[in-house]
């Protein structure tokens, strides 16, 4: 990569005059120093160890004076955001195989996929960047994230789900069995609406030949169903009479339907007010803005028996929200079915 183009796509300035015009790979890490890498500097630290196994320069947003008149010293005001623009240059000297799938189709493969030929990207820009970087040229990338493909100069390509015969024996409100690939799989943690979702995740492993497991399967966060107890306390699966959903919005009338159906308990529907949500179902609604009025809603509603659909809340900074203010102590993690 030549230097004024990373200066171009980064918008850095450079501190000095260097004898050198380009890189030749990226280093995240001491580690990944080679002679020749520009090295991405978190850290004050460690740039001197950098310019001592090689580096032809230094990309960082910590003040720095330049020690080597040699090497080229880039500044720039965040480096978070600076690596999604080094990598899309990066990615013009380095291809990679790199897929969109669904949100939903992501949690599933995050669960069934193990093999190292295929690398699924999580967390935010900075952290998938980062990934990418580190990946080799003989790996499938998969990312659920279309905005920051956007970003980097990957276009949405899409992955052709083989497809799956699975023969279905039985299914409730939250487990499934079913038999697949002649195996038969007893009251798996899949909750009608999901099987779609959960049958691409492995069509699309199918389709990359890569081996699938469903050992560790467990409940997605686009739609966790936690037994609780009145205040609020988890509780192993089936263990009590008051359950809480966390619902992504946009799983919709998919997901709630099956509750408009059940007559013989409570039921309750949260809805946030900044999104417009439709759903043809009789369940009574209450709406919610804060998530700290959201916990002291569902708290009261806990103090009876039946279900409370929470809509786009995940389970986690609702459960934090309750020991933060003081309703729980610290939550237990449990594992669904197992």
């Amino acid at each position: 990569m030549r230097l004024e183009n990373v200066l171009a796509v980064t918008g850095g300035k450079l501190l000095n005059a260097p004898s050198i015009s380009r890189f030749d790979a990226v280093a995240l890490t001491l580690k990944k120093v080679t002679r020749g890498a520009l090295f991405v500097a978190r850290s004050s630290e460690e740039i001197a160890q950098a310019i001592a196994q090689g580096a032809y320069g230094i990309i960082t947003d910590k003040p720095v004076v330049p020690e080597d008149e040699e090497i080229a010293w880039i500044l720039v005001d965040d480096i978070s955001c600076t690596l999604p623009k080094l990598l899309r240059l990066w990615l013009m000297v380095n291809p990679r195989t790199i897929f969109f799938v669904s949100k939903e189709v992501m949690e599933f493969l995050y669960h069934i996929s193990f093999d190292s030929a295929v690398l699924l990207l999580d967390g935010e820009s900075a952290r998938m960047s980062a990934q990418i970087f580190a990946s080799s040229q003989k790996q499938t990338i998969l990312c659920d994230d279309r905005l920051f493909l956007e970003h980097i100069g990957v276009g949405p390509r899409r992955i052709e789900p083989e497809p799956v015969d699975a023969e279905i024996v039985s299914q409730t409100l939250f487990e499934t069995s079913f038999i697949l690939k002649e195996k038969y799989y007893e009251r798996l943690p899949l909750v009608p609406c999901m099987m779609a979702s959960f049958l691409d995740a492995v069509g699309t492993l199918q389709t990359l030949n890569a081996p699938f497991t469903l050992t560790h399967l467990e409940y997605t966060p686009s739609f966790e169903p936690i037994f609780v107890d009145a205040k609020g306390f988890r509780r192993d699966f089936g263990e009590s009479d008051r359950v809480l959903l966390f619902a992504d919005s946009r799983l919709g009338c998919r997901c709630l339907t099956q509750f408009d159906r059940v007559r013989w308990t409570r039921c309750s529907l949260y809805i946030p007010t900044q999104i417009k949500f439709q759903c043809d179902i009789k369940l009574p609604k209450r709406e919610y803005g804060a998530i700290e009025k959201l916990v002291k809603l569902v708290r009261e509603e806990l103090q009876h028996p039946g279900y409370s659909i929470l809509v786009d809340m995940r389970s986690e900074p609702f459960f934090d929200t309750m020991e933060k203010l003081g309703l729980i102590g610290h939550h237990t993690m449990t594992k669904g079915l197992f």
